[in-house]
């Protein structure tokens, strides 16, 4: 037997977790049917605020731990992270610690080429107003590090090779919202759709992307942009 676990920075919201890892969860039963299938968070004060309130939530480590204990033969970590930022790292250093079985990560969403291609080819679909004539797509991801920011500069990167109005920032790192605005005048736009590259809309989304005065739509409000916010996680 084997054990799938999804895992990333996890909800404390029930209905939330319903809406994200909920779906996942399911497929991964339906296309898997011989392996046992978890959640796990990396959110330590979401745990235990799950805790504090009667529900179970595992940590990655709690979750192969009872892999192992269940006698899986190996274990794959499934992350709902888009880049290398701070949590992918919490979940190499927990699967790279764990030597109870045999453990496989799979990387972030646009942690390769060849998935930072599809994500650009499922764009249009998912965010029809924003190819709009006149109007540019503006996600904002978490960044903290070379890696997470390097992941944004290959996508950006691809993006401009591609003739794609979107555009990929950090709330205080590179690429910068001062980079997409700079971008966004060079496509002659006037409009920025802005969304979370994240797997779900939560407080850092609500604070540093949607609100008036916050880092990222400040930036554009104040670059002449016409800025309309999409509170919607890539998870919902």
């Amino acid at each position: 037997m084997k054990t799938i676990i999804i895992t990333g920075f996890g909800s404390s919201g029930p209905s939330l977790r319903e809406r994200t890892f909920g779906p996942i969860v399911s497929d991964a039963e339906a296309m898997f049917p011989d392996a046992r299938v978890r959640m796990a968070f990396t959110g330590r004060e979401v745990i235990e605020r799950i805790r504090s309130r009667g529900g179970e939530a595992d940590s990655l480590e709690d979750a192969l731990e009872k892999a192992a204990s269940e006698g899986s033969e190996e274990a794959a970590v499934l992350p709902t992270l888009p880049i290398a930022g701070s949590q992918f790292r919490l979940v190499q250093d927990a699967c790279s610690g764990f030597s109870g079985i045999p453990v496989r990560l799979c990387g972030p969403l646009l942690g390769s080429r060849e998935s930072a291609s599809e994500f650009l080819d499922a764009l249009p679909g998912i965010f029809p107003d924003a190819f709009e004539e006149g109007c540019a797509l503006v996600m904002m991801g978490h960044g903290r590090g070379a890696e997470a920011d390097g992941n944004l500069c290959m996508v950006q990167h691809m993006a401009n090779v591609r003739g794609i109005d979107a555009f990929f920032v950090t709330a205080t790192g590179t690429p910068s919202p001062g980079d997409a605005a700079e971008l966004m005048r060079r496509a002659e736009v006037g409009k920025a759709v802005l969304a979370p590259l994240m797997f779900e809309a939560g407080f850092h989304a609500r604070r540093d992307m949607a609100a008036e005065n916050g880092p990222v739509r400040s930036v554009l409000g104040s670059a002449g942009f016409d800025v309309e916010c999409v509170m919607k996680g890539m998870g919902e």
